[in-house]
């Protein structure tokens, strides 16, 4: 009884669902545009020299922004926000450690601070994708790909902390 009363409470309308989505995809959108600005003042050559990787950088940066926007609105879509708090901490941790990632690695060019960065990042990222797959399975399969691009951006720093780049 009280399983179908709350399904029917949280039944969301197509505009409130596109509202929605359209809120998590700003917020992204946001970070990202954090990170462009981030990128255009940094100087670091591997970078800076090469103008078809800092496109396609910021093309992945942008696709995972949004991947993120969509498996947060996948699990949204079917769960409130009380039982979500755990899940949406998570996800606002990734966002603000990898824009702190994207500061201290290619603007202050730090590698101590930003290899822990993003080993917290590493981190948050496979706990959340296992609570994500506790509620929903999509959601946490469209995740796991953010997962691999923050294992790729680890392995960039170690390279980039061995070799003094």
């Amino acid at each position: 009884m009280q399983s179908s009363f709350y399904n029917k409470i949280f039944q969301r309308s197509l505009a409130e669902k596109l509202l929605s989505f359209f809120i998590f995809l700003t917020i992204s959108l946001l970070f990202w545009s954090i990170l462009v600005f981030i990128l255009s003042k940094s100087s670091w050559s591997f970078i800076g020299s090469n103008w078809v990787f800092k496109k396609l950088y910021t093309t992945l940066y942008l696709t995972y922004f949004i991947l993120l926007s969509l498996s947060s609105f996948l699990l949204w879509q079917k769960f409130s926000f009380k039982k979500l708090k755990l899940e949406i901490s998570f996800f606002l941790s990734i966002f603000f450690l990898s824009t702190f990632w994207n500061y201290t690695f290619l603007f202050k060019h730090d590698y101590f601070i930003s290899l822990i960065t993003i080993l917290f990042t590493l981190f948050f990222s496979i706990v959340l994708n296992m609570l994500i797959w506790k509620k929903t399975k999509v959601a946490a399969i469209i995740f796991s790909n953010c997962s691999l691009w923050i294992l790729y951006l680890f392995i960039l720093n170690m390279v980039a902390s061995i070799t003094n780049y």
